[in-house]
């Protein structure tokens, strides 16, 4: 799905607003966020999520307008892997960032994504629950993570004008975790094979040119 142009003026969730409470598991995958918004004072201009468990895979964030892009509130556990969040920006120019880890309750398991050229910070860690694996973030800020492995943070030097798809001699190219918390799923963004080369590739959408590390296609 596309989610586009969704402003509602309510607290939070520009373009997706999903609650649940106990036993309950909110999954989004595979799904477009593209200009959405939400005043300058509310949190996730695209999506706010509260669950118990909250699955966010292989979706895109993009040219959202509010204090921050994601808002997620799990009550157990969120597990978010290879998505790409970058562009989005802040009402007014007030708030916090583009992903924005909220609950005081949760942990987060986050892999494989892209935040990457976003208003505020890329990433405000509310929770300090959070663990990071082979991520690509930009400006970080709030609370230190609770364990971190292989992050970094460069350019991810998209394939072209206005393309969100890594090129071939990307960084990002064979960068990821393959097995995270909540899997990398069958299927990028784009509806092609999630899995090609020697490693995932970070982000929602996989370099489909890409058959050696160093950048060799036909």
């Amino acid at each position: 799905l596309v989610f586009q142009h969704g402003n509602p003026g309510q607290a939070g969730g520009g373009a997706l607003v999903v609650s649940g409470g106990t036993n309950t598991v909110a999954a989004v995958a595979n799904n477009s966020f593209v200009d959405n918004a939400c005043p300058s004072n509310s949190r996730g201009s695209a999506i706010q999520i509260g669950a118990e468990t909250i699955l966010l895979n292989n979706n895109l964030f993009i040219a959202n307008s509010g204090g921050s892009a994601i808002s997620l509130y799990p009550s157990f556990v969120a597990d978010v892997n290879n998505n790409t969040v970058v562009g989005n920006q802040l009402a007014n120019h007030v708030g916090i960032g583009a992903f924005n880890p909220a609950s005081s309750t949760g942990t987060y398991y986050v892999s494989n994504n892209i935040f990457w050229g976003n208003e505020g910070s890329d990433i405000y860690d509310q929770n300090g629950s959070v663990q990071y694996f082979h991520n690509d973030i930009g400006v970080r800020s709030g609370q230190p993570p609770l364990a971190e492995s292989a992050d970094m943070s460069v350019d991810p030097q998209f394939d072209g004008f206005l393309s969100v798809r890594p090129a071939p001699t990307s960084p990002l190219v064979n960068a990821g975790y393959d097995t995270p918390y909540g899997g990398i799923g069958r299927l990028d963004l784009g509806g092609d094979q999630r899995l090609i080369g020697a490693h995932v590739d970070i982000g929602a959408y996989e370099n489909q040119a890409v058959i050696f590390r160093d950048g060799f296609a036909p």
